[in-house]
């Protein structure tokens, strides 16, 4: 697992959720461009939930590894499908601006 964090927020994700987030912010500067992501994340009690992160130049986006704990990074898990649906589409928008294409968004 690990934590994005933005300013003061840690926001804990799988690791795939982090090297796709971390691509897709590479490839939006690279086309001076900005979006707005929906991230799959966990609360403090563990129980899947989203966060918004908007994604730009010039507004650092930090990944940390995280405390080992019992949510795991499994994506062959039946639970993680928005995990895996996220990780999906975000590579989709980085594919599309590396070939010059637009994104989903």
């Amino acid at each position: 697992m690990k934590h994005l964090v933005r300013g003061p927020v840690f926001i804990l994700v799988a690791d795939a959720v982090a090297r796709t987030v971390c691509d897709y912010a590479d490839a939006l500067a690279r086309n001076a461009r900005t979006d707005r992501v929906d991230v799959p994340t966990f609360d403090r009690c563990g129980c899947g939930t989203t966060t918004s992160v908007h994604v730009a130049s010039g507004r650092p986006l930090l990944v940390l590894d995280a405390d080992d704990d019992e949510l795991g990074d499994d994506l062959d898990n039946p639970f993680a499908a928005d995990t895996r649906a996220f990780v999906a589409d975000i590579t989709a928008r980085t594919a599309a601006l590396a070939g010059g294409g637009t994104s989903s968004r």
